[in-house]
């Protein structure tokens, strides 16, 4: 908040203090009038003439005398009885001491609602500008962090004015040190003004990631570093620290709303890519934040979470430095995430192919290439988000049914629902032949092709 704000502020906060005071003094000065309008008070008699209770009293007696003695007159000649008042004299407003109870509580009254009107008239007023003030810094975080999402991964395509004129490095290096420390401070005003806004934190969470894998690319590229005046271990110290504030961020999100199932799914997220790059020592608080946020209570029945969840466990499971028991189990709990997404989700060809590689990995590859076909049937992959795509799926289908020793399974069709032919009848090792399909082959597998149509060749089953 900038001095001139602080000044405004201010100035508000001296008028909500005076204004009590304000307020009960002119209803006490206004109030009496008002209830003498009504008939509380008796009206003032016209000039030159008796007053009422004069005249009254001439009434009610006999003859119409009046009883009282003369008046004496005072040195100018006006009549005076002792210390009493002209009669033409107008008689003055009652004081608040002169009203009776139930008009002062009707005073008292009208000045607390008058008094509540403007306190609540000035809270509104201060809330709403700091609901404006948190929307407007949110939203140019937002545009921050999402060019420089964008730049850090595909800094060929960064949106910033004069990219072009620069090396992918130094795009990298501009979005770690201005871009994307920009939008987390434009996030940071927006929590400043309004704290309770999960929304705010999971996004600023969101930068601090994208801030750690700058790190993470100084520290793998030393042009980068260079560039950056960082060295490999300070690189990764940062790349650390801003993991934690990471950590921090999403933490709080969850706490303003502990059954957002975002919440744990993105606390997820962050543990692979800080285990996977950095620390294995956080693999364990992988599982425990996808197994809470695909738990009966959240998000039990969103397969694309416990499709993530397997691809973690299968991530996991290629670490080098694994146990054999332990890789095992991991694969067996990615294979039940992979099998409980295809469960909830029908639609899901992405799960099917990665509960292929599961069954692959375990050595049950019937069961694998089953799988791989119904995924071919099912398709509808999405490459970005999996990193499945056809060409991995026949690469697999053709593993599985190899390692199966169905040799006839590859030259036969692959069938879908009610034995129907998919891809116009062509069997995998035809499909393999493609070269969109070949384009995804992993630079090993295109040498055991050969030696699998060398085998099929023997046994008369190829040309």
């Amino acid at each position: 908040m900038n001095a001139q704000m602080r000044v405004h502020m201010l100035g508000y906060l001296i008028m909500l203090c005076r204004a009590p005071t304000m307020v009960v003094e002119r209803v006490a000065e206004m109030l009496p009038r008002v209830l003498s309008w009504g008939g509380t008070q008796a009206p003032s008699p016209a000039a030159g003439e008796p007053g009422w209770r004069r005249r009254l009293a001439m009434a009610t007696r006999p003859g119409g005398r009046d009883p009282r003695p003369p008046a004496r007159r005072g040195p100018s000649g006006v009549a005076r009885r002792g210390l009493a008042a002209s009669p033409n004299a107008p008689t003055p407003p009652p004081s608040f001491k002169d009203l009776s109870p139930r008009h002062r509580w009707i005073m008292v009254g009208c000045a607390l609602l008058t008094l509540a009107a403007i306190v609540g008239g000035a809270f509104l007023f201060v809330n709403n500008v700091n609901v404006v003030r948190a929307d407007a810094a949110y939203r140019q975080g937002q545009i921050y962090e999402q060019a420089g999402s964008q730049c850090l991964r595909q800094p060929h395509t960064c949106p910033i004015a004069g990219a072009q004129q620069l090396s992918l490095q130094q795009v990298i290096v501009y979005t770690g040190t201005s871009i994307l420390p920009q939008a987390i401070t434009y996030y940071q005003q927006a929590l400043d003004e309004q704290p309770d806004q999960d929304r705010y934190d999971l996004d600023m969470g969101r930068a601090h990631i994208d801030e750690a894998e700058y790190y993470l690319i100084a520290a793998r590229d030393p042009t980068v570093a260079r560039q950056a005046t960082l060295t490999a271990s300070v690189a990764r110290q940062d790349a650390a620290r801003e993991f934690g504030l990471a950590a921090a961020t999403l933490q709080r999100a969850r706490a303003l709303n502990p059954y957002n199932a975002d919440h744990p799914m993105n606390l997820a997220r962050l543990y692979t890519t800080w285990a996977e790059q950095l620390d294995p020592g956080k693999w364990p608080l992988v599982d425990t934040y996808y197994r809470i946020g695909t738990g009966p209570t959240l998000a039990v029945n969103n397969g694309r979470f416990s499709d993530e969840w397997g691809r973690a466990d299968m991530v996991q499971a290629q670490q080098p430095t694994l146990a054999s028991a332990r890789r095992t189990a991991l694969y067996h709990q990615a294979l039940a995430a992979f099998q409980h997404a295809c469960v909830v989700d029908d639609l899901l060809g992405d799960a099917r192919a990665l509960r292929g590689d599961a069954y692959l990995a375990l050595g049950q590859y019937p069961r694998a290439a089953a799988s791989y076909a119904e995924a071919l049937r099912v398709g509808g992959f999405e490459p970005d988000q999996t990193g499945v795509t056809m060409g991995k799926v026949v690469q697999g289908l053709i593993a599985a049914l190899y390692d199966a020793h169905d040799y006839k399974g590859l030259v036969s069709p692959v069938y879908g629902e009610g034995k129907v032919a998919l891809y116009g009848g062509a069997p995998p090792v035809t499909l393999a032949a493609s070269p969109t399909v070949a384009a995804d082959f992993s630079p090993t597998f295109t040498n055991t092709l050969q030696s699998i149509l060398a085998t099929l060749r023997q046994k008369g089953l190829a040309r």
